[in-house]
């Protein structure tokens, strides 16, 4: 009888302890919203694996939704008190009025300044998760066989005229129709412009795409048209230009970093490489890519805070751009790529040129979301000789004017 009550006993602190939150129960489980990782290799998914393992009072939960999906869920979760606790997002200004400052966190000064749409009014608003860098992909092998080396160094990069007798060259040795193509897309355009000395706002947030800097970027994009260095079939054609670069038949691609990996395995029959962009007056690209971002309603904030300061220690981060093929948006950290390494250092010598002037757009265009793609429209104009070049800035210049208003 007396085993019996000890049994009893026993039996009973057991299941007292339990109750009283033994175990896993003191686990939190936090929300996190994430797209495209899976495609991107899981690299976010392996970042919280490694994070979960490394500590037992937070769980990240990782939600991978479709891209088109996500801004219109988090809204919703939002509307409905129940944000999330984390979000990968590169549309920091659509959910400015609820996310949390995060300089308490990170210091803002350890990351690129290349993306200035996180700080707004003061507040750090996201932290650079990675970053998308505009650049030149070019056919190797084509420009092997026509005997013409790309600049090999930052010290004799061409202007544009030399790059655009070298696409000339190119085309002649291999009986080739055209030299390049373009994405049909504002951004990459705009690279184009502030290499020629343009923009598109002034430092006191005045439109000036009708100055003769900008004027003459579009004068010589249609002259890369009239003399077939570029084909029409993109900016008028509605042709896709990485599916045009992939036929073989095209010496150089106006795209940017986020094809390495594409590239990697789907092309096969030619050699490519990235090759420093030409310069007019400047050197530039554009800095794009995601941010993380935390909710200031969610009722997890302070467990997601823990999440990224643990992200953002060097060798957590530097794992996660290694494992994604991403360009580091925090300037201590420089990943080794097991392809490509050579691509990317060119692409980090891009953006670290790159002007002011473009983050300062980027951001300044964020504030005119009506304007969606109007300045490409109007190239599109002054391409079919709808419009004169002036005619063609001067309108989008007065278009943007009334939407400012």
């Amino acid at each position: 009888m007396k085993n019996l009550k000890v049994l009893i006993l026993m039996v009973f602190s057991i299941f007292i302890l339990v109750s009283c939150g033994g175990g896993d129960s003191k686990v939190k489980t936090i929300d996190f919203i994430i797209s495209d990782d899976s495609l991107e290799g899981g690299a976010m998914a392996k970042a919280v694996e490694r994070y979960n393992n490394s500590q037992d009072e937070i769980k990240i939960n990782l939600i991978e939704l479709p891209y088109d999906s996500v801004r219109a869920k988090v809204k919703t979760m939002v509307a409905g008190g129940k944000a999330p606790a984390l979000m990968r997002t590169s549309n920091i200004d659509e959910f400015e009025t609820v996310l949390a400052d995060l300089s308490d966190t990170v210091n803002p000064a350890d990351f690129t300044d290349k993306m200035e749409e996180n700080l707004m009014d003061g507040k750090f608003l996201g932290v650079p998760l990675n970053l998308t860098v505009n650049g030149l992909i070019y056919n190797k092998t084509l420009f092997d066989k026509a005997g013409v080396k790309v600049p090999d160094s930052q010290d004799n990069i061409w202007t544009w005229d030399e790059f655009v007798q070298a696409l000339n060259t190119v085309k002649e040795k291999n009986s080739l129709k055209y030299g390049m193509v373009m994405d049909f897309s504002q951004n990459r355009y705009q690279t184009m412009l502030y290499q020629f000395g343009g923009r598109i706002f002034d430092e006191n947030g005045d439109i000036v795409v009708d100055q003769p800097d900008s004027i003459r970027t579009l004068d010589y994009f249609i002259k890369l048209h009239k003399d077939k260095v570029m084909p029409d079939d993109v900016w008028l054609g509605g042709e896709d230009a990485s599916n045009l670069f992939k036929t073989g038949t095209i010496p150089a691609y106006y795209s940017g970093s986020w094809k390495i990996n594409e590239y990697k395995n789907d092309i096969k029959d030619f050699e490519w490489g990235i090759a420093y962009m030409p310069k007019e007056k400047n050197r530039s690209s554009i800095a794009g890519g995601n941010f993380l971002v935390a909710f200031t309603k969610s009722p997890d904030l302070e467990e997601a805070k823990k999440f990224i300061k643990w992200f953002y220690q060097d060798e957590n981060y530097k794992q996660y751009c290694e494992d994604g093929a991403y360009i580091s948006g925090k300037l201590s950290v420089h990943p080794s790529y097991d392809y490509g390494q050579e691509f990317f250092d060119i692409l980090d010598n891009e953006i670290v040129n790159t002007p002011e002037l473009s983050p300062n757009d980027k951001k300044m265009i964020k504030k005119y979301k009506a304007a969606g793609n109007m300045m490409r429209d109007y190239i599109v104009y002054a391409i079919q000789g709808e419009r004169t070049p002036v005619q063609a800035m001067t309108e989008l210049k007065e278009k943007w004017s009334e939407l400012k208003k």
